[in-house]
């Protein structure tokens, strides 16, 4: 549903010529509306129209025969009117000029002034409220009036716009197709480039080496291109910035390496020094205790009895304290941080 609403190029192409074949009906609309303005009072058909019926009249001899005359234009001219649609009648006068006595008046036609011209003409006039265009021929003897009802602002938009608008329907495909066809055919380069990119690897940021046939289309590769160029520059200085880095960092980490290395000798070393001094200060006691239940009780034995043992007392020996001794500093550190074991201090 959502690519139904997405925006096209060709989508917008069509709203473009649609706005376009508005924007012409419009005008189209305007300009016949004037010309028909125009033509209801002096066009060359009233022209033709007064002249042919002026000659008409030159025949006339009897007033019955301008009665003839005056009812077959007034039938003529409603039986027009009636296939327009229009709601209005035809108002038809005929004029004896040299009796001053009138001939023939169809309904309403009484209310119309005839003009003063003996040349007859074409004059715009309101007959009971209504506009008509008044047309009048004249002979020496004889005078024809017909009154034409003025067409609405209503009736002649309409006939306008449904005149038109037929033409612009049947116009409209024969525009369209063409320019539909323009368009699918021009996006097809771009659809080809558009493809073409998809295609690359996502490693690959060498050039597009494509020389577009349309010119709208070269623009857009020579951007890319330099596009494709910059980031190239990018990754190349983002590499080379790695590389110092890796080789900056490369001497630092083998002192650690090696410091780490030394520290855990040590530690090995160390703890085989401790292991050796436990041994030592174990068979150190037990020399002690030994000595004790042995030699010194027998030596005690002798002086008890007043033996001399030699020239000197034999002390009493000590063991040796296998645990830790720590200082007062040390112990108040223990107090304070149970967690941390105090230091030992150096004698």
């Amino acid at each position: 549903m959502k690519s139904l609403f997405m925006p096209t190029l060709v989508r917008r192409v069509v709203l473009a010529l649609l706005c376009a074949f508005s924007i012409a009906w419009v005008m189209l609309m305007a300009v016949q509306y004037r010309e028909v303005r125009h033509n209801e009072v002096g066009d060359a058909g009233t022209s033709a129209f007064i002249a042919a019926t002026a000659d008409a009249l030159s025949y006339v001899t009897e007033p019955n025969e301008l009665r003839i005359l005056a009812i077959a234009t007034f039938k003529q001219a409603n039986t027009q009117l009636m296939r327009d649609q229009r709601s209005s009648l035809v108002l038809v006068k005929a004029w004896d000029r040299e009796q001053h006595r009138m001939v023939f008046a169809s309904a309403g036609a009484e209310d119309v002034t005839l003009p003063e011209s003996d040349v007859g003409g074409t004059v715009l006039q309101s007959v009971r409220g209504e506009a008509h265009v008044v047309h009048v021929a004249t002979s020496p003897r004889w005078a024809l009036m017909m009154a034409v009802p003025r067409i609405t602002e209503r009736w002649l938009l309409k006939e306008l716009g449904v005149s038109l608008s037929k033409y612009m329907v049947i116009a409209f495909p024969f525009v369209l197709l063409p320019v539909w066809l323009a368009v699918r055919q021009g996006l097809r380069p771009l659809q080809r480039l558009s493809d073409r990119i998809a295609a690359r690897s996502p490693d690959d940021l060498s050039a597009l080496a494509v020389d577009p046939t349309y010119a709208e289309l070269k623009p857009l590769v020579s951007v890319l291109d330099e596009l494709m160029t910059q980031l190239r520059i990018k990754i190349g200085r983002e590499h080379a910035f790695v590389q110092d880095a890796a080789h900056e960092l490369r001497t630092p980490m083998a002192v650690i390496s090696a410091q780490a290395h030394v520290l855990a000798k040590a530690a090995d070393d160390l703890r085989k020094v401790g292991s050796g001094l436990s041994t030592a200060v174990n068979n150190y006691n037990s020399f002690v205790s030994s000595f004790e239940t042995r030699s010194l009780v027998t030596a005690r034995k002798f002086r008890d009895l007043n033996i001399e043992p030699g020239r000197r007392d034999i002390d009493v020996l000590a063991p040796v304290e296998a645990l830790p001794r720590y200082s007062d500093e040390e112990l108040a550190l223990s107090d304070n941080d149970p967690e941390e074991p105090p230091q030992i201090a150096a004698e």
